[in-house]
């Protein structure tokens, strides 16, 4: 974790978290990208992680989705964010009962299906 105080009010994520927190990004329609530790553990990989790691499509509708969907956390800890500090920084961090670190992607993040898929 990049703020060790962190720990004194966020536990470290478990499996369950990623999928709470991608269903709830699904069902409002956000537009996210799993990465970091967690995407490296869906693929094989062995690692450890202290937080959640998602990249999201900056616009403000999308944040807001985001913001919303992240109400699912026990604490609503997003819901604090204001709209300008997540459109001014590059990385936002939401510590509630796991941390959760949105990096913004500057381009809109669209669904390409692989060839022969519709």
């Amino acid at each position: 974790m990049d703020d060790p105080n962190h720990g004194a009010y966020a536990r470290e994520p478990r499996v369950e978290d990623v999928a709470r927190i991608c269903r709830a990004l699904n069902e409002h329609g956000a537009r996210y990208v799993p990465i970091g530790g967690f995407a490296v553990i869906a693929h094989g990989g062995g690692r450890t992680t202290k937080d959640i790691d998602l990249l999201i499509d900056a616009s403000p509708e999308n944040v807001s989705r985001v913001k919303t969907a992240l109400g699912v956390l026990a604490d609503n800890a997003a819901a604090e964010l204001d709209d300008d500090e997540v459109a001014r920084d590059a990385v936002v961090r939401v510590a509630d009962e796991v941390v959760v670190g949105s990096w913004l992607a500057r381009a809109a993040l669209t669904t390409r299906m692989p060839p022969g898929r519709s």
